[in-house]
């Protein structure tokens, strides 16, 4: 529980301009001059030692500094542009938090956005996705969901779609069926490749399905039980 609770103000010395805020501490040195977003980019341009806070007024508690924010940004005017207040309230995530200037220029950036997808960005997200591993949740559903399919029978438009999809999949290179891991010990990585490319990994140095004798499995044993040990 903080001793504290005041709204202060805080004036840039150079040009003038003012923040209103509210702030609950137990130091009423701790030399906090504010953290309005406008305001932590003004500290940045104009250097935080060219701005003086001086206390407006005390509260009992931290709701009521709170709540008496906006009595002090109207009376020393300091929502933008005639200072660094970008809420008529004191803060954010609010009703009524954003003064209509503010509104305004959220209108504007957001005009001619658009947030549909290009044809390419979703063949990327569609490859980005697939093969991830589903989350203990998901197979759970689809356990359920095949268990609640057993004993269906499928009608022939219904097969034929499908086979088409796994025709698809299988010409654009998707899923791992097939695949085979392959490993390169100098760089100690693993990929998944299919057959046909062992050729081209293998004159890059990559092992596939090597096998080690028993005594070099008791050495790999016995280094690891060291560093876990």
């Amino acid at each position: 529980m903080k001793k504290f609770h005041y709204v202060y103000l805080t004036t840039n010395l150079i040009n003038g301009k003012q923040y209103v805020g509210d702030h609950s501490t137990n130091n009423l040195n701790d030399n906090y001059k504010g953290s309005g977003i406008l305001l932590r980019k003004k500290f940045k341009q104009y250097r935080k030692e060219n701005f003086k806070k001086e206390i407006l007024e005390f509260f009992g508690t931290k709701q009521e500094a709170f709540n008496a924010q906006e009595k002090w940004i109207n009376d020393y005017n300091t929502l933008v542009p005639n200072g660094y207040n970008i809420s008529p309230k004191g803060g954010l995530h609010i009703s009524g938090c954003h003064s209509k200037e503010t509104i305004e220029k959220i209108r504007k950036g957001n005009l001619g956005k658009s947030y549909k997808h290009t044809e390419e960005t979703k063949k990327l997200i569609s490859i980005g996705l697939t093969n991830r591993p589903a989350s203990k949740k998901v197979v759970k559903n689809m356990s359920k969901v095949g268990k609640s399919n057993k004993g269906k029978k499928r009608s022939e438009e219904f097969k034929e779609n499908l086979r088409k999809l796994c025709q698809g999949n299988k010409e654009y290179g998707k899923g791992s069926a097939g695949k085979v891991w392959v490993f390169n010990k100098e760089i100690n990585k693993s990929i998944k490749i299919y057959p046909e490319e062992f050729g081209k990994y293998s004159k890059l140095g990559w092992q596939n399905g090597r096998k080690f004798s028993k005594e070099h499995k008791q050495k790999l044993k016995e280094a690891a039980l060291k560093r876990w040990s």
